[in-house]
């Protein structure tokens, strides 16, 4: 169980190169990026939904930027929430709340965050919404030919 603790934490924080957003001086990848996401949006309320909106928009922002922009160094609003999640995620990993499994949690936070999605409307309403899963099944293609077909007649 360790080991795999220790698997995870090296996954939500890994080293990559070119990286836009750094936390402790280390790099972030998409995959901490949806974690983050995932969490922010499992935890949201009606209270600060914007709140959550706002952050996760300014964190694909700043990972889609140009500019590197180093988390610790920003005491925005946004970037406070997004800093207390890292905290967050930080504590499950190392077993802090009994009965979460946090492998369990991580993986979901994951997926979860890669299909959410924050964006302002042209009325200035922020919206956090959450995409479909993909289907497992779209491109199945049924090719089934009977090899043998029976007539009955009909009843009179």
């Amino acid at each position: 169980m360790k080991k795999l603790i220790l698997i995870m934490i090296m996954f939500c924080f890994a080293s990559v190169a070119q990286a836009k957003v750094t936390y402790n001086n280390k790099p972030m990848e998409t995959g901490h990026l949806n974690t983050i996401k995932g969490l922010l949006y499992d935890t949201r309320t009606n209270s600060n939904e914007v709140t959550t909106s706002k952050a996760i928009s300014w964190l694909e922002n700043c990972h889609n930027s140009a500019q590197t922009f180093k988390l610790d160094q920003i005491n925005t609003p946004e970037a406070s929430l997004v800093k207390n999640t890292i905290s967050t995620i930080y504590q499950v990993l190392q077993g802090k709340f009994p009965g979460l499994e946090a492998e369990r949690a991580i993986t979901h936070w994951a997926e979860v965050g890669s299909r959410v999605l924050a964006n302002q409307s042209t009325n200035a309403v922020w919206r956090l919404e959450l995409r479909a899963k993909p289907s497992r099944t779209q491109n199945l293609v049924f090719k089934h030919t009977p090899s043998n077909i029976i007539t009955l007649p009909l009843p009179q």
